[in-house]
Protein backbone atom coordinates (compact mmCIF):
# COMPACT_ATOMS: atom_id res chain seq x y z
CA UNK A 1 0.00 0.00 0.00
CA UNK A 2 2.98 2.12 0.61
CA UNK A 3 4.56 1.53 -2.78
CA UNK A 4 0.81 2.61 -4.26
CA UNK A 5 0.73 5.92 -2.62
CA UNK A 6 4.71 6.87 -3.29
CA UNK A 7 4.00 6.08 -7.16
CA UNK A 8 0.75 8.07 -6.78
CA UNK A 9 2.35 10.92 -4.89
CA UNK A 10 5.65 10.84 -7.56
CA UNK A 11 3.10 10.55 -10.07
CA UNK A 12 1.22 13.84 -9.09
CA UNK A 13 4.13 15.37 -8.69
CA UNK A 14 5.61 15.01 -11.96
CA UNK A 15 2.32 16.45 -13.54
CA UNK A 16 2.70 19.55 -11.47
CA UNK A 17 6.19 19.91 -12.99
CA UNK A 18 4.96 19.10 -16.31
CA UNK A 19 2.20 21.46 -16.15
CA UNK A 20 3.73 24.34 -14.82
CA UNK A 21 6.63 23.67 -17.73
CA UNK A 22 3.83 24.09 -20.24
CA UNK A 23 2.62 27.72 -18.29
CA UNK A 24 6.52 28.41 -18.49
CA UNK A 25 6.68 27.91 -22.25
CA UNK A 26 3.46 29.37 -22.73
CA UNK A 27 4.64 32.83 -20.67
CA UNK A 28 8.00 32.87 -22.66
CA UNK A 29 5.65 32.29 -26.12
CA UNK A 30 3.71 35.07 -25.61
CA UNK A 31 6.15 37.73 -24.12
CA UNK A 32 8.01 36.83 -27.54
CA UNK A 33 4.85 38.24 -29.62
CA UNK A 34 5.31 41.41 -27.59
CA UNK A 35 6.21 44.84 -30.11
CA UNK A 36 8.34 45.36 -26.63
CA UNK A 37 10.49 42.35 -26.10
CA UNK A 38 14.22 42.66 -26.15
CA UNK A 39 14.46 41.03 -29.76
CA UNK A 40 11.95 42.85 -31.07
CA UNK A 41 12.02 44.84 -34.63
CA UNK A 42 8.51 46.60 -34.42
CA UNK A 43 8.10 50.06 -32.81
CA UNK A 44 4.66 49.87 -30.87
CA UNK A 45 1.43 50.49 -32.05
CA UNK A 46 -1.09 53.06 -31.93
CA UNK A 47 -2.71 52.60 -28.63
CA UNK A 48 0.27 51.13 -26.93
CA UNK A 49 2.45 54.77 -27.78
CA UNK A 50 0.01 56.91 -27.17
CA UNK A 51 -0.16 55.21 -23.22
CA UNK A 52 3.21 55.62 -23.10
CA UNK A 53 3.14 59.07 -23.94
CA UNK A 54 1.02 59.48 -21.28
CA UNK A 55 3.58 57.59 -18.91
CA UNK A 56 6.15 59.97 -19.90
CA UNK A 57 4.08 62.47 -19.75
CA UNK A 58 3.41 62.32 -15.91
CA UNK A 59 6.91 61.72 -15.08
CA UNK A 60 7.72 65.54 -16.72
CA UNK A 61 4.74 66.89 -14.74
CA UNK A 62 2.14 66.67 -17.28
CA UNK A 63 -1.28 66.12 -16.07
CA UNK A 64 -3.50 63.56 -17.40
CA UNK A 65 -6.69 64.78 -19.28
CA UNK A 66 -5.63 68.19 -18.77
CA UNK A 67 -2.25 68.39 -20.59
CA UNK A 68 -2.90 65.44 -22.52
CA UNK A 69 -6.19 64.40 -23.97
CA UNK A 70 -7.74 60.56 -24.03
CA UNK A 71 -11.02 58.55 -23.62
CA UNK A 72 -9.09 55.70 -21.25
CA UNK A 73 -8.61 55.26 -17.58
CA UNK A 74 -6.35 56.92 -15.63
CA UNK A 75 -5.08 53.81 -13.19
CA UNK A 76 -3.73 52.57 -17.18
CA UNK A 77 -1.61 55.49 -17.40
CA UNK A 78 -0.18 55.32 -13.82
CA UNK A 79 0.93 51.91 -14.74
CA UNK A 80 2.91 53.31 -18.17
CA UNK A 81 4.29 56.13 -15.55
CA UNK A 82 5.68 53.16 -13.25
CA UNK A 83 7.02 51.75 -16.37
CA UNK A 84 9.03 54.32 -17.35
CA UNK A 85 10.51 54.52 -13.45
CA UNK A 86 11.27 50.50 -13.74
CA UNK A 87 13.01 51.32 -17.22
CA UNK A 88 14.86 54.25 -15.16
CA UNK A 89 13.79 56.89 -17.99
CA UNK A 90 13.84 53.79 -20.54
CA UNK A 91 10.18 53.58 -20.74
CA UNK A 92 10.47 51.10 -23.76
CA UNK A 93 12.18 48.91 -21.84
CA UNK A 94 10.12 49.69 -18.27
CA UNK A 95 6.95 48.68 -20.28
CA UNK A 96 8.41 45.22 -21.07
CA UNK A 97 9.05 44.35 -17.31
CA UNK A 98 5.99 45.83 -16.18
CA UNK A 99 3.89 43.61 -19.18
CA UNK A 100 6.11 40.72 -18.39
CA UNK A 101 5.28 41.31 -14.77
CA UNK A 102 1.39 41.36 -15.56
CA UNK A 103 1.53 38.67 -17.76
CA UNK A 104 2.86 36.32 -15.13
CA UNK A 105 0.93 36.94 -12.18
CA UNK A 106 -2.58 36.44 -14.91
CA UNK A 107 -0.79 32.82 -15.66
CA UNK A 108 -0.26 32.27 -12.57
CA UNK A 109 -4.23 33.14 -10.92
CA UNK A 110 -5.53 31.44 -14.60
CA UNK A 111 -3.58 28.43 -13.10
CA UNK A 112 -4.41 28.11 -9.84
CA UNK A 113 -8.04 29.16 -10.83
CA UNK A 114 -8.10 26.56 -13.61
CA UNK A 115 -6.97 23.96 -11.04
CA UNK A 116 -9.50 25.39 -8.58
CA UNK A 117 -12.25 23.67 -10.76
CA UNK A 118 -10.65 20.65 -12.38
CA UNK A 119 -8.44 19.40 -9.70
CA UNK A 120 -6.22 18.10 -12.50
CA UNK A 121 -2.61 19.78 -13.19
CA UNK A 122 -2.55 18.79 -16.67
CA UNK A 123 -5.62 20.14 -17.61
CA UNK A 124 -4.33 23.91 -16.42
CA UNK A 125 -1.04 23.48 -18.32
CA UNK A 126 -2.46 21.93 -21.43
CA UNK A 127 -5.08 24.67 -22.06
CA UNK A 128 -3.07 27.37 -20.86
CA UNK A 129 -0.37 26.00 -23.73
CA UNK A 130 -3.09 25.84 -26.31
CA UNK A 131 -4.46 29.31 -24.93
CA UNK A 132 -1.27 30.92 -25.79
CA UNK A 133 -2.42 31.10 -29.60
CA UNK A 134 -5.59 33.19 -28.10
CA UNK A 135 -3.53 35.91 -26.33
CA UNK A 136 -0.80 35.87 -29.00
CA UNK A 137 -3.39 37.25 -31.53
CA UNK A 138 -5.97 39.31 -29.21
CA UNK A 139 -2.67 40.77 -27.46
CA UNK A 140 -1.47 42.48 -30.77
CA UNK A 141 1.86 43.63 -29.98
CA UNK A 142 0.65 44.16 -26.39
CA UNK A 143 0.65 47.10 -24.01
CA UNK A 144 -3.36 47.74 -24.18
CA UNK A 145 -5.85 48.16 -21.50
CA UNK A 146 -7.32 45.11 -21.75
CA UNK A 147 -3.98 43.53 -20.87
CA UNK A 148 -4.04 44.76 -17.72
CA UNK A 149 -7.35 44.72 -16.61
CA UNK A 150 -6.61 40.45 -17.26
CA UNK A 151 -4.92 40.49 -14.30
CA UNK A 152 -7.02 41.93 -12.37
CA UNK A 153 -10.07 39.95 -13.37
CA UNK A 154 -7.87 36.93 -13.10
CA UNK A 155 -6.77 37.27 -9.46
CA UNK A 156 -10.64 38.66 -8.83
CA UNK A 157 -11.91 35.53 -10.33
CA UNK A 158 -10.00 33.21 -8.57
CA UNK A 159 -11.07 34.69 -5.21
CA UNK A 160 -15.00 34.94 -6.77
CA UNK A 161 -14.81 31.14 -6.98
CA UNK A 162 -13.30 30.73 -4.43
CA UNK A 163 -15.40 31.91 -2.40
CA UNK A 164 -18.44 30.51 -4.37
CA UNK A 165 -16.82 27.04 -3.92
CA UNK A 166 -16.20 27.53 -0.20
CA UNK A 167 -18.66 30.26 1.11
CA UNK A 168 -16.52 32.51 2.76
CA UNK A 169 -13.21 34.18 2.11
CA UNK A 170 -11.08 36.65 4.51
CA UNK A 171 -11.51 40.12 5.19
CA UNK A 172 -8.90 41.59 3.04
CA UNK A 173 -9.90 39.34 0.59
CA UNK A 174 -13.29 40.47 0.17
CA UNK A 175 -11.52 43.86 0.35
CA UNK A 176 -9.07 42.82 -2.67
CA UNK A 177 -11.86 42.28 -5.21
CA UNK A 178 -13.30 45.63 -4.65
CA UNK A 179 -9.84 47.07 -5.27
CA UNK A 180 -9.33 44.90 -8.01
CA UNK A 181 -12.98 46.05 -9.52
CA UNK A 182 -11.78 49.77 -8.97
CA UNK A 183 -8.55 49.67 -10.95
CA UNK A 184 -10.66 47.98 -13.77
CA UNK A 185 -13.43 50.45 -13.75
CA UNK A 186 -10.73 52.85 -14.06
CA UNK A 187 -8.79 51.60 -16.55
CA UNK A 188 -11.93 51.15 -18.85
CA UNK A 189 -15.57 51.35 -17.33
CA UNK A 190 -16.98 48.34 -19.42
CA UNK A 191 -15.04 45.63 -18.40
CA UNK A 192 -16.29 45.18 -15.28
CA UNK A 193 -18.93 42.17 -16.16
CA UNK A 194 -17.03 39.67 -14.14
CA UNK A 195 -17.32 41.86 -10.52
CA UNK A 196 -21.58 42.69 -11.69
CA UNK A 197 -22.19 39.05 -12.38
CA UNK A 198 -20.95 37.44 -9.27
CA UNK A 199 -21.29 40.15 -6.38
CA UNK A 200 -25.26 39.72 -7.41
CA UNK A 201 -24.57 36.01 -7.01
CA UNK A 202 -23.03 36.03 -4.28
CA UNK A 203 -25.84 38.94 -2.85
CA UNK A 204 -28.81 36.33 -4.23
CA UNK A 205 -27.37 33.14 -1.93
CA UNK A 206 -26.80 34.97 0.90
CA UNK A 207 -30.61 36.65 1.08
CA UNK A 208 -31.73 33.24 -0.05
CA UNK A 209 -29.98 31.96 3.00
CA UNK A 210 -30.72 34.81 5.22
CA UNK A 211 -27.45 35.90 6.08
CA UNK A 212 -27.98 39.73 6.22
CA UNK A 213 -25.03 39.71 8.63
CA UNK A 214 -22.57 37.79 6.08
CA UNK A 215 -23.90 39.86 3.53
CA UNK A 216 -23.39 42.88 4.49
CA UNK A 217 -19.71 42.20 5.89
CA UNK A 218 -18.92 41.32 2.18
CA UNK A 219 -20.68 44.01 0.49
CA UNK A 220 -19.06 46.48 3.07
CA UNK A 221 -15.08 45.33 2.02
CA UNK A 222 -15.85 45.08 -1.61
CA UNK A 223 -17.29 48.25 -1.20
CA UNK A 224 -14.39 49.72 0.76
CA UNK A 225 -11.63 48.75 -1.55
CA UNK A 226 -13.50 49.83 -4.61
CA UNK A 227 -13.87 53.15 -3.13
CA UNK A 228 -10.67 53.05 -1.93
CA UNK A 229 -9.78 53.92 -5.40
CA UNK A 230 -12.31 56.26 -6.09
CA UNK A 231 -11.07 58.40 -3.37
CA UNK A 232 -7.39 57.89 -4.23
CA UNK A 233 -8.47 59.10 -8.05
CA UNK A 234 -10.61 62.02 -6.92
CA UNK A 235 -7.96 63.06 -4.79
CA UNK A 236 -5.81 63.44 -7.43
CA UNK A 237 -8.27 65.24 -9.66
CA UNK A 238 -8.68 67.44 -7.13
CA UNK A 239 -4.92 68.44 -6.61
CA UNK A 240 -4.40 68.62 -10.39
CA UNK A 241 -7.38 70.42 -10.79
CA UNK A 242 -8.46 67.98 -13.70
CA UNK A 243 -11.88 66.75 -12.16
CA UNK A 244 -14.11 68.19 -14.91
CA UNK A 245 -11.61 67.05 -17.79
CA UNK A 246 -11.45 63.44 -15.95
CA UNK A 247 -15.40 63.31 -15.87
CA UNK A 248 -15.43 64.36 -19.27
CA UNK A 249 -12.98 62.14 -20.88
CA UNK A 250 -13.46 59.13 -19.17
CA UNK A 251 -17.24 59.04 -18.74
CA UNK A 252 -19.35 61.27 -20.87
CA UNK A 253 -16.81 60.82 -24.52
CA UNK A 254 -16.61 56.89 -23.71
CA UNK A 255 -20.36 56.56 -23.73
CA UNK A 256 -20.31 58.38 -27.12
CA UNK A 257 -17.35 56.92 -28.38
CA UNK A 258 -19.42 53.08 -27.63
CA UNK A 259 -22.17 54.81 -29.57
CA UNK A 260 -22.81 52.59 -33.16
CA UNK A 261 -25.44 51.52 -34.84
CA UNK A 262 -27.15 47.47 -34.20
CA UNK A 263 -25.95 46.50 -37.20
CA UNK A 264 -22.52 47.06 -36.63
CA UNK A 265 -22.76 45.76 -33.51
CA UNK A 266 -24.03 42.25 -34.77
CA UNK A 267 -20.94 42.95 -37.15
CA UNK A 268 -18.49 42.43 -34.77
CA UNK A 269 -20.45 40.22 -32.15
CA UNK A 270 -19.97 37.51 -35.62
CA UNK A 271 -16.24 38.53 -35.83
CA UNK A 272 -15.78 37.60 -31.83
CA UNK A 273 -18.09 34.69 -31.93
CA UNK A 274 -16.11 33.66 -35.23
CA UNK A 275 -12.40 34.53 -33.47
CA UNK A 276 -13.68 32.63 -30.13
CA UNK A 277 -15.16 29.75 -31.88
CA UNK A 278 -11.54 28.14 -33.16
CA UNK A 279 -10.95 27.93 -29.78
CA UNK A 280 -13.62 26.00 -28.84
CA UNK A 281 -16.01 27.91 -27.31
CA UNK A 282 -18.93 26.73 -28.73
CA UNK A 283 -18.05 23.67 -28.25
CA UNK A 284 -17.32 24.29 -24.29
CA UNK A 285 -20.19 26.59 -23.61
CA UNK A 286 -22.91 23.54 -25.06
CA UNK A 287 -20.91 20.82 -23.25
CA UNK A 288 -21.28 22.97 -20.07
CA UNK A 289 -24.98 24.03 -20.63
CA UNK A 290 -26.10 20.65 -21.20
CA UNK A 291 -24.49 18.94 -18.50
CA UNK A 292 -26.18 21.43 -15.91
CA UNK A 293 -29.38 21.21 -17.54
CA UNK A 294 -29.45 17.68 -18.21
CA UNK A 295 -27.69 16.06 -14.92
CA UNK A 296 -28.53 18.91 -12.57
CA UNK A 297 -29.33 17.15 -9.53
CA UNK A 298 -25.80 15.36 -9.61
CA UNK A 299 -23.73 18.74 -9.71
CA UNK A 300 -22.90 19.75 -6.21
CA UNK A 301 -24.39 23.58 -5.70
CA UNK A 302 -21.56 25.04 -5.37
CA UNK A 303 -20.98 23.34 -8.38
CA UNK A 304 -23.75 24.44 -10.05
CA UNK A 305 -23.28 27.93 -8.81
CA UNK A 306 -19.64 28.31 -10.21
CA UNK A 307 -21.10 26.77 -13.87
CA UNK A 308 -23.90 29.21 -14.27
CA UNK A 309 -22.31 32.34 -13.08
CA UNK A 310 -19.33 31.65 -15.41
CA UNK A 311 -21.61 31.20 -18.16
CA UNK A 312 -23.88 34.14 -17.33
CA UNK A 313 -20.29 36.59 -17.08
CA UNK A 314 -18.99 34.88 -20.44
CA UNK A 315 -22.29 35.93 -21.90
CA UNK A 316 -21.95 39.34 -20.48
CA UNK A 317 -18.61 40.34 -21.01
CA UNK A 318 -19.04 38.95 -24.42
CA UNK A 319 -21.76 41.72 -24.88
CA UNK A 320 -19.75 44.14 -23.55
CA UNK A 321 -16.98 43.44 -26.11
CA UNK A 322 -19.31 43.85 -28.75
CA UNK A 323 -20.94 47.34 -27.54
CA UNK A 324 -18.93 49.46 -29.43
CA UNK A 325 -18.72 47.58 -32.84
CA UNK A 326 -15.28 47.46 -33.48
CA UNK A 327 -13.42 44.87 -34.67
CA UNK A 328 -10.64 45.09 -32.57
CA UNK A 329 -8.70 42.01 -31.40
CA UNK A 330 -7.54 43.28 -28.10
CA UNK A 331 -11.13 43.97 -27.21
CA UNK A 332 -11.68 40.11 -26.94
CA UNK A 333 -8.61 39.95 -24.41
CA UNK A 334 -10.97 39.88 -21.27
CA UNK A 335 -12.49 37.17 -22.49
CA UNK A 336 -10.06 35.05 -22.20
CA UNK A 337 -10.13 34.03 -18.60
CA UNK A 338 -13.52 33.16 -19.04
CA UNK A 339 -13.06 30.55 -21.80
CA UNK A 340 -9.89 29.01 -19.92
CA UNK A 341 -11.79 28.19 -16.84
CA UNK A 342 -15.29 27.00 -19.23
CA UNK A 343 -12.68 24.52 -21.10
CA UNK A 344 -10.59 22.95 -17.54
CA UNK A 345 -14.67 22.67 -15.72
CA UNK A 346 -15.57 20.43 -19.04
CA UNK A 347 -12.51 18.91 -19.14
CA UNK A 348 -12.49 18.07 -15.58
CA UNK A 349 -15.73 16.47 -15.54
CA UNK A 350 -15.24 13.61 -17.66
CA UNK A 351 -11.10 13.25 -16.65
CA UNK A 352 -12.37 12.27 -13.06
CA UNK A 353 -14.12 9.20 -15.31
CA UNK A 354 -10.42 7.55 -16.16
CA UNK A 355 -7.45 6.64 -14.47
CA UNK A 356 -4.28 8.96 -14.38
CA UNK A 357 -2.62 7.14 -17.57
CA UNK A 358 -5.31 7.28 -19.49
CA UNK A 359 -6.03 11.16 -18.77
CA UNK A 360 -2.27 11.83 -19.58
CA UNK A 361 -2.99 9.77 -23.05
CA UNK A 362 -6.25 11.94 -23.65
CA UNK A 363 -4.51 15.06 -22.58
CA UNK A 364 -1.13 14.39 -25.62
CA UNK A 365 -3.84 13.70 -27.77
CA UNK A 366 -6.04 16.86 -27.07
CA UNK A 367 -2.73 18.64 -26.88
CA UNK A 368 -1.35 17.69 -30.61
CA UNK A 369 -4.94 17.59 -32.02
CA UNK A 370 -4.75 21.81 -31.04
CA UNK A 371 -1.16 22.24 -32.38
CA UNK A 372 -1.96 23.11 -35.96
CA UNK A 373 -4.67 25.96 -34.20
CA UNK A 374 -2.32 27.85 -31.86
CA UNK A 375 0.94 27.33 -33.01
CA UNK A 376 0.96 28.65 -36.40
CA UNK A 377 -0.57 32.15 -34.86
CA UNK A 378 2.12 32.25 -32.08
CA UNK A 379 5.02 31.42 -34.44
CA UNK A 380 3.68 33.92 -37.07
CA UNK A 381 3.56 36.29 -35.05
CA UNK A 382 6.96 36.18 -33.07
CA UNK A 383 8.26 35.70 -36.39
CA UNK A 384 6.17 39.07 -37.45
CA UNK A 385 7.89 40.60 -34.30
CA UNK A 386 11.38 39.34 -34.01
CA UNK A 387 12.55 38.09 -37.71
CA UNK A 388 10.95 40.62 -40.19
CA UNK A 389 12.76 43.83 -40.44
CA UNK A 390 11.31 46.83 -39.49
CA UNK A 391 8.00 47.82 -41.95
CA UNK A 392 8.70 50.88 -43.85
CA UNK A 393 6.05 53.47 -42.63
CA UNK A 394 7.50 52.61 -38.79
CA UNK A 395 11.37 53.02 -40.51
CA UNK A 396 9.83 56.38 -41.83
CA UNK A 397 8.75 57.37 -38.46
CA UNK A 398 11.82 56.38 -37.24
CA UNK A 399 14.02 58.39 -39.45
CA UNK A 400 11.27 61.48 -39.23
CA UNK A 401 11.75 61.44 -35.54
CA UNK A 402 15.66 61.73 -35.68
CA UNK A 403 15.44 64.63 -38.50
CA UNK A 404 13.26 66.72 -35.65
CA UNK A 405 15.51 65.66 -32.53
CA UNK A 406 18.62 66.81 -34.50
CA UNK A 407 16.59 70.14 -35.84
CA UNK A 408 15.03 71.11 -32.81
CA UNK A 409 15.48 71.61 -28.67
CA UNK A 410 14.13 69.84 -26.20
CA UNK A 411 12.01 72.54 -24.95
CA UNK A 412 10.39 72.67 -28.75
CA UNK A 413 7.37 71.38 -29.24
CA UNK A 414 5.77 69.56 -32.68
CA UNK A 415 2.65 68.07 -33.67
CA UNK A 416 1.78 64.63 -35.35
CA UNK A 417 -1.41 64.38 -36.51
CA UNK A 418 -3.86 61.23 -36.30
CA UNK A 419 -0.69 58.91 -36.78
CA UNK A 420 0.28 57.95 -33.57
CA UNK A 421 2.32 59.43 -30.53
CA UNK A 422 5.76 57.58 -31.90
CA UNK A 423 7.84 60.56 -33.18
CA UNK A 424 6.64 61.91 -30.13
CA UNK A 425 8.38 59.70 -28.09
CA UNK A 426 11.48 58.96 -30.39
CA UNK A 427 12.21 62.20 -30.70
CA UNK A 428 11.84 63.15 -27.41
CA UNK A 429 9.51 65.94 -28.05
CA UNK A 430 6.00 66.26 -26.87
CA UNK A 431 2.69 68.18 -28.40
CA UNK A 432 1.74 71.81 -28.84
CA UNK A 433 -1.28 71.25 -27.03
CA UNK A 434 -3.31 67.94 -25.11
CA UNK A 435 -4.25 66.70 -28.93
CA UNK A 436 -1.34 64.76 -29.31
CA UNK A 437 -3.01 61.96 -30.93
CA UNK A 438 -6.62 62.67 -32.19
CA UNK A 439 -8.89 59.80 -30.39
CA UNK A 440 -11.40 58.23 -33.06
CA UNK A 441 -14.28 60.68 -32.90
CA UNK A 442 -16.08 62.66 -35.40
CA UNK A 443 -14.93 66.36 -34.24
CA UNK A 444 -17.70 68.09 -36.25
CA UNK A 445 -19.92 66.33 -33.43
CA UNK A 446 -17.66 67.99 -30.63
CA UNK A 447 -17.33 71.80 -31.58
CA UNK A 448 -15.77 72.30 -28.09
CA UNK A 449 -12.78 70.04 -28.74
CA UNK A 450 -12.60 71.49 -32.57
CA UNK A 451 -12.61 74.96 -31.02
CA UNK A 452 -9.58 74.29 -28.59
CA UNK A 453 -7.70 72.36 -31.26
CA UNK A 454 -7.80 75.65 -33.33
CA UNK A 455 -6.82 77.74 -30.03
CA UNK A 456 -3.80 75.70 -29.70
CA UNK A 457 -2.58 75.77 -32.81
CA UNK A 458 -3.12 79.20 -33.25
CA UNK A 459 -1.75 80.43 -29.58
CA UNK A 460 0.81 77.89 -29.73
CA UNK A 461 2.00 76.61 -32.81
CA UNK A 462 4.26 73.83 -33.05
CA UNK A 463 7.61 73.65 -34.61
CA UNK A 464 6.98 70.67 -36.61
CA UNK A 465 3.73 69.43 -37.85
CA UNK A 466 3.45 65.49 -38.84
CA UNK A 467 0.91 64.71 -41.26
CA UNK A 468 0.46 61.55 -43.30
CA UNK A 469 0.67 62.26 -47.09
CA UNK A 470 -3.39 60.76 -48.08
CA UNK A 471 -4.69 62.90 -45.78
CA UNK A 472 -2.63 65.77 -46.64
CA UNK A 473 -3.47 65.51 -50.30
CA UNK A 474 -7.02 65.15 -49.54
CA UNK A 475 -9.19 66.75 -52.44
CA UNK A 476 -12.11 68.10 -50.28
CA UNK A 477 -10.28 68.11 -46.80
CA UNK A 478 -13.15 68.74 -43.60
CA UNK A 479 -12.84 68.51 -40.17
CA UNK A 480 -14.26 64.86 -39.26
CA UNK A 481 -10.85 64.62 -38.56
CA UNK A 482 -10.06 68.03 -38.04
CA UNK A 483 -7.83 67.74 -41.17
CA UNK A 484 -8.93 70.82 -42.92
CA UNK A 485 -7.99 73.17 -40.42
CA UNK A 486 -4.90 71.64 -39.74
CA UNK A 487 -3.79 71.73 -43.97
CA UNK A 488 -5.12 75.86 -43.99
CA UNK A 489 -2.96 76.46 -41.26
CA UNK A 490 -0.27 74.33 -42.64
CA UNK A 491 -0.45 76.32 -46.14
CA UNK A 492 -0.56 79.79 -44.12
CA UNK A 493 2.67 79.13 -41.71
CA UNK A 494 4.30 76.17 -43.08
CA UNK A 495 7.15 75.40 -45.16
CA UNK A 496 7.61 70.91 -46.67
CA UNK A 497 10.95 69.37 -45.55
CA UNK A 498 12.04 68.12 -48.77
CA UNK A 499 13.74 64.85 -47.33
CA UNK A 500 10.17 63.18 -46.22
CA UNK A 501 7.96 62.54 -49.22
CA UNK A 502 6.77 58.58 -49.02
CA UNK A 503 4.24 58.03 -46.30
CA UNK A 504 4.38 61.03 -44.45
CA UNK A 505 5.01 64.67 -45.13
CA UNK A 506 6.93 67.19 -42.46
CA UNK A 507 6.55 70.33 -42.37
CA UNK A 508 8.88 73.25 -40.54
CA UNK A 509 6.95 76.91 -39.32
CA UNK A 510 8.42 79.54 -41.38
Amino acid sequence: MKVTRSNSSKSLNTEKIFSFMLVLLSFVLILLTLNSNVFSNRIDAHDSSMFLYFGKGISEGLIPYKDMFDHKGIVLFFIQYIANIVGLGNIFLGIFLVEAVFLLIALIFLYKTSYLVSRNHLICGVVILISSGLFSELYEGGNLSEEYALTFISISMYYFLKEIIGDSLKSYQYFLLGLMGGLVFFIRLNMISLWVVFCIGIAVREIIKKSFVSLFRKAFYIFLGGMSIVLLIIVFSIMTNSVEEMIFQTFTLNMQYSSTSLKERVAAFIFFFGLFSVYGLPIWFTVLFSKIVIKYREIEVEKRSVIVLILIALILNLFTIVVSGRNYRHYGITEIPFLIVLQCIAMGFYSKKFSRKKNLIVMFVFLFSMLPIFLPTVGERINNVNRKETPSYQSEQLDIARYIKNHSNEDEQIYVHAIDANIYLHSNRFSNSKFFVLPSLNYEEFPKLKNQFTNSLQKNPPKFIVISKNSFLEEHPNDRKLNKILIEKIKQDYHKVDAFDKSYYVFEKQ
